[in-house]
């Protein structure tokens, strides 16, 4: 695994980074970084969009302007490989950990969606979004409606919820959020919380 900068920065901005972090901490300590955040839709990105922009992958982005860069994009192991999904890699103390940042599934790339986790080994997923918003559809149910039976995505994946006696590890999450789903694929299972 290759470790990839979160923000490519040019050269020639380098040494304003240090001013810049000190004045947005400083917006942050007052309560007022919204300035800050209208400003970023105008910094243009250094780094390639080029495969998220091609006709054939414009269908699976649910955004024209939240795309994966071409140098960390996750790949899928068929063809198309496209999925608007990226890998970050950060340090967190002594740890090196692996997450991917991923748009909520579409309904024509929900299969995509399960391939991912599959083939990348996903042990947890969060979802940040809510399914619905304001009547409007911001993730299709990519996740089975009850335990009842199993979640059909294609041929080779199925999902299930499985009944497993839940730990409140942590007060501040409920453990009513807490789901555990079992991932079928040609026989072999994968566990995700």
């Amino acid at each position: 695994m290759f470790s990839l900068p979160l923000v490519s920065i040019q050269d020639e901005h380098r040494p304003s980074i240090p001013n810049l972090i000190d004045q947005l901490q400083n917006k942050i300590e007052m309560d007022d970084p919204v300035e800050e955040y209208k400003e970023l839709r105008h910094i243009k990105p250094t780094d390639n969009c080029d495969t998220a922009k091609l006709p054939e992958n414009k269908v699976k982005n649910r955004f024209r302007n939240v795309l994966p860069y071409d140098i960390n994009r996750v790949m899928l192991s068929s063809e198309p490989d496209y999925i608007n999904a990226s890998h970050i890699i950060m340090n967190v103390g002594e740890s090196e950990c692996h997450y991917i940042a991923c748009q909520g599934p579409l309904p024509n790339t929900t299969e995509d969606f399960w391939q991912m986790v599959w083939e990348q080994e996903v042990d947890i997923i969060a979802m940040l979004t809510l399914d619905m918003e304001s009547r409007k559809v911001k993730c299709h149910r990519y996740w089975p409606e009850s335990s009842e039976g199993p979640l059909f995505v294609c041929e080779k994946i199925s999902i299930c919820f499985v009944i497993v006696p839940v730990l409140k590890l942590y007060s501040a999450v409920p453990t009513s959020l807490v789901e555990v789903v079992e991932v079928f694929s040609d026989r072999n299972k994968h566990f995700i919380m």
